[in-house]
């Protein structure tokens, strides 16, 4: 008897210590991935705890997706070493707006006509125009996703229109527009309107909030005609459709940070309004039955889908808990 608990035991531990020696490697291999690198051993073995945290959660959530019961994957990417209070934190709701915009806004109604916009395809995806800027990164700078998603609009459309492809200032408007506390695409496209938009090569982007620093001699002008809210699924899907790619607040789940790839929302869980995150809607389109938006992001392309994401289309799931926001341009002054 003895003898057989013994042997229990030394499994037990051969066990555990197997496990270990898996996720100390795991460790090793992820800090060299991502060049991570702690200012002391406490600090050190903290983001250790948080990462071996996230790290089976994340395995846990997989095992769910390899049995068909989710329809996206995660994985332990650059935010894995943070807690998901430092993740919430950096990701708020927009600031209050400083003034009305002087362009019309329109809640849930067609910003024109939408009776007369052509039928739309089943699928759209506007990367295939060359009019979709590469994947940018915003790093670990408080809330300045807003900034991102409206000059992912303005790049869009300004090429759509002028089939001419710019990487604009995200820098200029969080020097002149926002704070750490998150910004307003409608007041963003109302300043570009007024003194046009420096490209991030002029204007770069620091990770800081710094004195607004913008030249009118380097600045594209922008002829922002109109600048619109929408609300309504179909509203959408036609005007991405016709018109272009449009900028989104989503509220998404904490695990959003870690999607990997797959259609993300297939369950109440990962929709609670615990982070705020702006994105570009780039598209839509369908896979296996199943509607989604199709998204460019702003946390580099090792996130998602080479930076991209596919989200549920679905109302009441959480693709319909966003606000929507996008600019019509016209032809240069």
């Amino acid at each position: 008897m003895n003898l057989e608990k013994n042997w229990l035991v030394f499994s037990v531990i051969a066990v555990i210590c197997s496990a270990s020696n898996f996720l100390d490697d795991e460790w090793k291999l992820w800090k060299s991935k991502y060049g991570k690198q702690y200012k002391n051993e406490e600090e050190e073995h903290f983001r250790r705890n948080v990462w071996e945290e996230n790290w089976r959660t994340i395995h846990k959530h997989n095992t769910l997706a390899n049995q068909g019961l989710k329809k996206y994957t995660l994985i332990a990417n650059h935010f894995a070493d943070m807690t998901s209070q430092e993740r919430t934190q950096k990701s708020r709701m927009p600031c209050p707006k400083l003034n009305a915009p002087k362009a019309a806004v329109f809640q849930g109604k067609p910003a024109k006509g939408m009776s007369g916009y052509p039928e739309i395809p089943e699928e759209v995806d506007w990367r295939n125009s060359g009019c979709v800027s590469p994947v940018k990164n915003e790093g670990d700078f408080c809330d300045v996703s807003w900034a991102f998603s409206a000059v992912g609009v303005l790049e869009s459309r300004y090429c759509l229109k002028n089939n001419e492809l710019f990487s604009f200032s995200e820098q200029q408007l969080i020097d002149c527009l926002g704070s750490c506390c998150g910004g307003d695409p409608e007041l963003s496209f109302e300043h570009v309107d007024e003194v046009g938009l420096m490209q991030s090569k002029d204007y770069e982007y620091t990770q800081t909030a710094f004195t607004c620093l913008y030249n009118p001699e380097d600045a594209v002008k922008i002829n922002i005609t109109k600048f619109y809210s929408l609300n309504r699924s179909g509203n959408i899907a036609k005007v991405l459709a016709v018109d272009g790619p449009v900028a989104v607040f989503l509220k998404v789940g904490n695990d959003f940070h870690f999607y990997n790839g797959g259609i993300y929302g297939d369950s109440e869980d990962e929709c609670s309004n615990s982070i705020v995150q702006a994105v570009t809607f780039i598209g839509y389109g369908s896979e296996c039955g199943t509607d989604y938006w199709l998204l460019k992001n702003s946390w580099g392309n090792e996130w998602g889908e080479k930076g991209y994401a596919r989200i549920n289309r679905v109302p009441s799931r959480c693709a319909s808990t966003f606000s929507v926001v996008t600019a019509e341009i016209g032809d240069s002054e």
